[in-house]
C-alpha cells in the first residue's frame, strides 16, 4: 500500500505525545472494539479502515509484505503507534508472543480447567522423555494422564508456550 504525504499529515494529527514512562504514542483517532487506531486511507480508488499501527509502520518503516503482521513488541498497547515498538512478524510468532506475555484470549495451559498438568509437569516430562528409558505409558501413568496427552505435550501439539 503507497500512502500520500497527505495520508502522513491526516495520520499524524492523531497522534498524541509521547508516555513519558513508556514512549507510547497513542493513537487518539477511532478505535475498534479491541481498543485497535483505525485510519482511513484510499486504496485503488476505494477508501477503507485500516490500523493504525499497520499505518505507523509503513510510513516510517516501510512495506508490509503479504502473509506478515505488525506487533507491539514491548507496549502491548493496542492504540499504540510508535514505530520503535512495532515489529514485523508471522503469525504464530505473535500468538507465540501473546501466550508467553499471559494475553491469550483462551485460557491455555495451567489456566484452562481441565488441565491437569502444570508448566512444570511439561518442562519435566519433555526432559525426561528426551533422556530416553521412558515410555509416553509410563509417563501417563507418574502424571494421571493419557500416553496420547504425554505424546502431545513431548511433540510440541500442546502446550506450545512453553520453552524448549
Amino acid at each position: 500500500m503507497k500512502l500520500a504525504q497527505s495520508d502522513r499529515e491526516r495520520f499524524e494529527a492523531k497522534v498524541g505525545p509521547a508516555d513519558p514512562k513508556t514512549g507510547c504514542l497513542e493513537w487518539l483517532g477511532r478505535k475498534d472494539k479491541d481498543g485497535y487506531g483505525q485510519f482511513d486511507v484510499n486504496k485503488n480508488g476505494k477508501w477503507g479502515s485500516q490500523q493504525a499501527h499497520r499505518i505507523a509502520f509503513i510510513l516510517y518503516a516501510g512495506p508490509i509484505p503479504d502473509g506478515k503482521i505488525i506487533v507491539h513488541l514491548y507496549c502491548d498497547n493496542p492504540p499504540g503507534v510508535n514505530p520503535s515498538h512495532l515489529r514485523m512478524a508471522s503469525q504464530a510468532q505473535n500468538v507465540m508472543h501473546m501466550l508467553r506475555k499471559g494475553r491469550s484470549p483462551s485460557r491455555v495451559g495451567e489456566n484452562h480447567p481441565y488441565s491437569k498438568l502444570t508448566e512444570s509437569d511439561v518442562i519435566a516430562i519433555r526432559k525426561r522423555y528426551a533422556e530416553g528409558g521412558i515410555t509416553y505409558e509410563n509417563l501417563g501413568q507418574q502424571y494421571g494422564v493419557s500416553s496420547g496427552a504425554i505424546a502431545r505435550v513431548v511433540r510440541r501439539e500442546n502446550w506450545k508456550h512453553i520453552p524448549e
